[in-house]
């Protein structure tokens, strides 16, 4: 009965142990195996990183991306004491060599344009009348030439029919005289009329020529006089022809290159004084850059080289990231306030760059890829469709430092451990 009792109760304990193993062993469902899969891999990978991975520090700051390269043109007022009367291109806006900027207005030069038209019109009827006047004058002095031509011709033409005679008598008086017949004083006093009209007749026809040299000087001082009118009128038109051109080239702006309107410095209604600063304009590349600023205590750390991220600020970081570039260029020292302001041409942007203190002058290159609309490679995608346009307003991350997780923790654990030891001394 004993025996019979003791190996029940084994057999018993024998089933409730049984019981209670299978009852252990389904603790451990497949869930829980995923858990510990992954909890795993996660001190796998953390053991990984320590080892292998690279803690980066980043830097920020603001930049602006320009043409490679590029200028800012100041267009300035060609006019003083002029004012601007329309603009037709505004900040943002590509422009062409030669494009039509602004039209501007001056006062002076059109006034004296005006008063120059109204002293050539009067010029002109001046000329007409002078005109008018010389050919009555002239006609009435060539009609009292002619008069006196006329009557001095008829003398002559009677002269020299009494020369002719003259001279027959002389020759038959002579002929006389050498016979005998005629005495010396007979015929001495044939040849004194005759020589005596021939004088006549030279006398006359010198007359007739000063007759004709008068009618032809008379003439010409009334042509000198409408030739001398002629010539200012025409130097007046010329100077009146200069000066609209002059008031075109003035009055009307046009862009000195291709390139982008970043700022306009007057609006329509203005007053100019000379070589006033109209628009500027950034020289187009399709090349681009970034010129970023970042302050003191950071941009000494920059040297070129390193890697940096650019984001346009309109444009959505968490779909498209940023833009991949390569630090070129760090200014040795900050630049100054008007070094910036110079760069930029804008003082209130140079204002809210130097909002903290001086900054350093950073030149990003951006890095290239023909897979992307925008022509530059992207960190998280292939960027926005639509082109990157000069000037716009950029945050730039640069990495100054790439560390171990080990080279930072060990010397955090060291430490750690150093200050335990000396609190339980």
């Amino acid at each position: 009965m004993k025996e019979s009792d003791l190996y029940r109760k084994q057999a018993v304990e024998s089933f409730y142990e049984r019981e209670d193993f299978q009852q252990n062993i389904r603790i451990i469902t497949p869930k829980s195996w995923i858990y510990l899969i992954i909890f795993f891999l996660l001190i796998v990978s953390g053991a990984l990183w320590l080892i292998f991975g690279q803690i980066s520090t980043l830097v920020e700051g603001q930049g602006i991306i320009f043409a490679k390269n590029a200028e800012i043109i100041n267009v300035m007022s060609p006019i003083s004491g002029g004012y601007v009367k329309q603009l037709w291109v505004s900040p943002g806006v590509k422009v062409k060599k030669g494009q039509l900027l602004a039209t501007l207005v001056n006062p002076n030069m059109n006034g004296e344009a005006k008063e120059l038209s109204n002293y050539i019109e009067q010029q002109k009827i001046k000329l007409a009348e002078l005109t008018k006047t010389a050919k009555s004058e002239i006609d009435i002095r060539l009609k009292q030439i002619q008069d006196s031509i006329n009557h001095t011709q008829t003398i002559n033409d009677s002269l020299q029919e009494k020369k002719n005679r003259l001279e027959s008598l002389l020759k038959i008086q002579e002929a006389a005289f050498k016979k005998g017949i005629l005495s010396r004083l007979e015929l001495t006093d044939i040849q004194v009329a005759y020589y005596d009209s021939k004088e006549q007749i030279t006398k006359n026809e010198n007359t007739l020529i000063e007759l004709n040299q008068d009618k032809n000087d008379y003439i010409e001082s009334w042509n000198t006089k409408i030739r001398d009118l002629q010539e200012k009128l025409a130097q007046s038109q010329f100077n009146l022809k200069k000066l609209i051109k002059n008031i075109k080239l003035t009055e009307t702006v046009v862009s000195p290159e291709d390139g982008i309107v970043s700022n306009e410095y007057v609006k329509p209604g203005d007053f100019l004084t000379e070589k006033q600063t109209l628009i500027n304009i950034i020289t187009h590349n399709k090349d681009l850059e970034v010129i970023a600023f970042f302050n003191a205590d950071v941009g000494k750390k920059i040297v070129v080289g390193m890697q940096s991220k650019v984001f346009p600020k309109h444009v959505n970081v968490l779909e498209y990231g940023g833009i991949v570039g390569k630090v070129t260029f760090v200014s040795e020292l900050p630049i100054s306030p008007e070094g910036l302001e110079s760069i930029l041409e804008n003082q209130k942007m140079a204002e809210v760059f130097e909002q903290n203190g001086p900054v350093f002058k950073v030149k990003i290159e951006l890095e290239h890829s023909s897979d992307t609309p925008t022509g530059y490679r992207w960190t998280t995608s292939s960027g926005p469709k639509e082109k990157l346009s000069i000037g716009t307003v950029t945050k730039v991350e640069i990495v100054v430092k790439k560390e171990h997780p080990l080279s930072i923790i060990l010397p955090i654990l060291k430490s750690t451990k150093n200050w335990v030891m000396n609190k339980n001394d």
